[in-house]
């Protein structure tokens, strides 16, 4: 939300607190004479109104937080449990969505404004009653009595429409937190990772590839990071690994670069996130037809670039680049 308009929110809300504050005032002192003099120094407006706009703009901040701790006891109870605290929820959503965030913040700005009128109807109410008691005979008793009625049906309007607007909000803010965690994790499962498994033989850096399942191309063992349960982006890398490779050692948990990668001509394109393993230990692979083996960096490069576009024989190339200057 834009300072701009929590400046207004804030303003509104101070505004409405001197009107209650005022007829505070006018129980204790005669402000109709303050009144008066005031009127005397008409030249002095622009400054007086600049006072009393300041003035309202620090009481808003105070009646602000009061008026939230004060809705605490009439706020809307969610339906369901809620995943996060209502603050967790909010920092997720303006993290991974501005649009969304912006809408939020509507609509907190609205719950903002009502509630403190909420707040400050209730004193508006009490002060007034305060004033009857204190001037049972003053002229203008029949008009704060007229008044506080339209002060207390006033009351219950905001009161509804706060509840109401409250309920609106935590709707809202459940259903933009499920579409952004869900966006999420669909976007994670998606997430392709690879282990660009390694051994030292005779002080030679030697990779490991497997075969792609149609047989037609060699590959690092690679596959989709899972999420349930969740999956750190390495492990999912390591067991891939182990799965297509029958592989298993030390892998980094730092990536170490990525890599543009494609099954077919039809399919869309994969970013690959890219893992160096150490290999300490082998097996048999869990999927058939893998046929791991051992290359050369430079045998390495013209396996991977078999049958492939130009781009992908330059990213797999890339690769084995990076990962023969990040061992040495």
């Amino acid at each position: 939300m834009s300072t701009t308009s929590i400046f207004v929110e804030i303003l509104i809300v101070g505004i409405e607190a001197l009107i209650w504050i005022g007829l505070l005032l006018c129980t204790r002192w005669n402000l109709c004479r303050g009144l008066e003099i005031l009127t005397e120094y008409k030249e002095y407006s622009v400054l007086i109104t600049t006072f009393l706009l300041a003035l309202a703009y620090v009481i808003g901040i105070f009646i602000d937080r009061v008026a939230d701790s004060f809705y605490r006891i009439f706020r809307y109870s969610y339906d369901k449990p809620l995943p996060e605290t209502v603050g967790k929820m909010r920092l997720r959503i303006m993290h991974d969505s501005e649009g969304m965030a912006k809408f939020l913040d509507y609509q907190r700005s609205r719950l903002r404004i009502a509630r403190a009128t909420v707040f400050n109807l209730f004193l508006t109410i009490l002060v007034g009653s305060c004033w009857l008691v204190q001037h049972p005979n003053s002229n203008d008793m029949y008009v704060v009595k007229l008044m506080i009625v339209i002060g207390v049906f006033a009351l219950v309007i905001s009161l509804i429409a706060t509840r109401r607007i409250d309920k609106a909000q935590m709707s809202r803010l459940n259903e933009a937190y499920e579409i952004v965690t869900e966006t999420k994790e669909n976007n994670m499962s998606q997430q392709v990772v690879a282990a660009v498994c390694y051994r030292r033989k005779n002080s030679e850096i030697e990779f490991l590839l497997v075969r792609t399942k149609n047989g037609k191309h060699w590959t690092f063992p690679k596959g989709h990071v899972k999420q349930k349960p969740p999956e750190m982006p390495w492990l999912a890398a390591s067991r891939e690994a182990g799965e297509e490779a029958g592989v298993s050692g030390s892998i980094e948990k730092e990536l170490f670069t990525c890599y543009a990668y494609r099954k077919g001509k039809k399919a869309k394109e994969d970013v690959v996130a890219a893992y160096l393993m150490l290999v300490e230990s082998e097996r048999k692979p869990d999927e058939p037809g893998r046929d791991p083996q051992w290359f050369t960096p430079e045998l390495a490069v013209k396996k991977l670039a078999k049958r492939r576009e130009e781009k992908y024989v330059r990213e797999h190339q890339r690769v084995v680049q990076e990962a023969i200057a990040r061992l040495e």
